[in-house]
């Protein structure tokens, strides 16, 4: 590597060279967990997705879900939903490499900056994290941010058409981009300011006039709540947060390349201000606990490694002295090396909320349970696979239309050793026979349940 990089110029076969690297080393850690586990690779919201593609397909005229203006086309073109899952997934990763080669090397005008941001964001353990709990709708989104600032350089008008599709998909993923965009309004000069309105204002009035509907949902839980997800967690609806990692997980994650991104941000951020905005936005949206704060996470990192290239490519090119000049160059590759290693170790290691047979499991239910239309969660990790896969109407803690119970209602559910007690609760439901998917957990109603296989138990209520 560092031969490739001698010249301050890199040539083209040098630039294709090391972001085939970087895209080899990205599809290793993506499909890591699909060849050890199959489909049960992947993260939390895998069945939920399942179930939304089918049914918002079969089902037209319910209140729209932004997902499907995605999947219903790609349905409609004769994709099967395990190639919109899976075939999609890893082809719109691959498209948020390349827009992010293309963003920061037209931003920066600098291959070097360019190829740095890649291999720093394919050994990213936060942007692995991302992709594995399969924020699907939100991972989209990523890749039209990107397209976003690329079509903002250019003031391009094509900007309202992407602004249009995040609104449209993930609109919690507009929040801190449009913020960015508003409050660069006072940055900007006057051209830019002028584009930013146009752009802004078309897709808004678009937006409200295509997708008022789930907008108006979200609006009304926005403002019941306050838009905190403290309030949505203390109601009982703790997925909110955004279910990804917090504080720590991001300081441990990034802890090898945070100081440079600060470095780099401090010496980049009059002139590059929007990313400034765009970074200082999501950090005080994750602050104030916005709901769903925790996914904000990714969008940090993302302009923390732009911040972190723009300062090693300006160590690698302004040292002086032929041996200081050697030593930091080897210095910077060691780092990329290092992060890449432990990538690596983090996804090889990397064990999945459920196993192959467990899903087997759960796929199976249609064919065993033939005489009740629900299913009992017993474990909320597996209440998303039920939701996709069992064709049944899931009975979960704190997750879909059918639970009952609360928090505490729960917990004497799960922890009172007395089962006469867990079938009274069960007797609200009003419903006979039931049946409870305790997977892998040691989960037991003694001589009051039925075992249909390891996984599943029936009750006659």
């Amino acid at each position: 590597m560092l031969g490739l990089f001698k010249k301050s110029k890199l040539q083209s076969w040098q630039e294709y060279l090391i972001l085939g690297f970087g895209l080899f080393f990205y599809l290793f850690t993506h499909l890591w967990m699909w060849f050890e586990y199959g489909m049960a690779g992947f993260g939390y919201d895998t069945g939920i997705y399942r179930h939304h593609i089918l049914g918002y397909f079969n089902s037209p005229g319910v209140i729209p879900f932004g997902f499907s203006a995605f999947s219903n086309w790609l349905m409609l073109f004769g994709d099967s939903v395990y190639t919109i899952m899976f075939g999609w997934y890893l082809l719109i990763s691959v498209f948020i490499l390349l827009a992010l080669y293309i963003v920061v090397k037209k931003y920066f005008q600098s291959a070097l900056v360019a190829l740095l941001a890649v291999l720093l964001f394919v050994s990213s353990i936060v942007q692995f994290e991302f992709f594995w709990w399969y924020y699907y709708r939100q991972f989209l989104t990523l890749f039209f941010i990107l397209l976003a600032f690329l079509f903002i350089h250019y003031r391009s008008y094509l900007l309202i058409l992407i602004l249009l599709a995040i609104g449209i998909i993930h609109p919690l993923s507009l929040i801190p981009l449009g913020l960015s965009l508003i409050v660069y309004l006072f940055f900007a000069d006057k051209k830019t300011r002028k584009f930013l309105f146009i752009s802004g204002g078309t897709s808004f009035i678009l937006l409200l006039v295509l997708n008022w509907r789930e907008l108006l949902v979200y609006a009304q839980d926005f403002l019941h709540y306050r838009g905190l997800a403290e309030n949505f967690a203390q109601a009982g609806y703790h997925e909110f947060t955004g279910q990804f990692i917090g504080w720590g997980d991001w300081l441990r994650y990034s802890a090898f390349y945070l100081p440079f991104g600060l470095v780099g941000l401090v010496r980049y951020f009059k002139k590059q201000k929007l990313l400034t905005i765009f970074l200082l936005v999501n950090i005080l949206l994750i602050l104030f606990k916005m709901v769903f704060y925790r996914r904000f996470f990714v969008f940090v990192d993302l302009a923390l490694i732009i911040f972190v290239a723009v300062f090693l490519r300006d160590v690698w090119e302004k040292v002086r002295g032929k041996k200081h000049r050697l030593l930091i160059h080897i210095g910077i590759v060691l780092l990329v090396v290092v992060c890449l290693g432990r990538a690596t170790i983090h996804v090889v290691n990397k064990k999945p909320l459920i196993y192959p047979a467990e899903l087997e499991s759960i796929k199976s239910i249609p064919d065993l349970v033939t005489d009740s239309d629900y299913i009992v969660s017993i474990n909320s990790k597996y209440s998303p696979w039920l939701y996709g896969y069992s064709d049944k109407k899931v009975i979960a803690p704190g997750l879909f239309e059918y639970n009952q119970w609360n928090k505490e209602e729960w917990n004497k559910f799960w922890y009172t050793g007395n089962n006469e007690v867990r079938l009274e609760m069960l007797k609200e439901y009003d419903m006979s026979p039931m049946y409870i998917y305790r997977g892998g957990t040691n989960f037991n109603l003694g001589s009051e349940g039925v075992y249909i296989n390891r996984f599943l138990l029936r009750v006659n209520l």
